[in-house]
């Protein structure tokens, strides 16, 4: 778990609502034995332990791209302004490295995941329009 990836706050948010048991964090058990052992150091420490880290998994990393896709299971929606900035999950986002900025309106997309978890992800309006609008 790096800097990037996790803040103090998501960190305290994950504690509460696990009981402070990170075996039972959403996606835990897809990590790799050296990425859950920075969550559990993340967990003891209430923030990143090694900003250095960079566990990725290669086979996770390559389904990251389905998820700028249409979205057909979506549990909800929210839409709100960006308080900073933050990816967009819209396929020519991803690919442009382009960033929902702060202040921005985005639209909040709630997908579940793992059968008992849901996560929301982010797309924002370019133009007067959603960004990426899939068909």
């Amino acid at each position: 778990m790096n800097r990037g990836c996790a803040t103090k706050q998501q960190i305290a948010g994950l504690l509460e609502t696990t009981s402070n048991d990170p075996t039972v964090a959403p996606g835990y058990k897809q990590l790799s034995p050296e990425s859950q052992e920075q969550v559990r150091l993340a967990f003891e420490l209430g923030r990143p332990s090694d900003k250095e880290f960079k566990g990725i998994r290669e086979d996770l990393a390559k389904k990251a791209q389905k998820y700028a896709t249409e979205y057909t299971n979506a549990a909800g929606y929210k839409v709100d302004v960006a308080v900073r900035a933050a990816a967009c999950r819209g396929d020519d986002c991803l690919t442009e490295g382009i960033k929902i900025g702060r202040d921005e309106l985005r639209l909040g997309i709630l997908v579940p995941f793992d059968e008992e978890h849901s996560s929301l992800v982010y797309k924002h309006w370019v133009n007067g329009l959603l960004c990426c609008i899939c068909t």
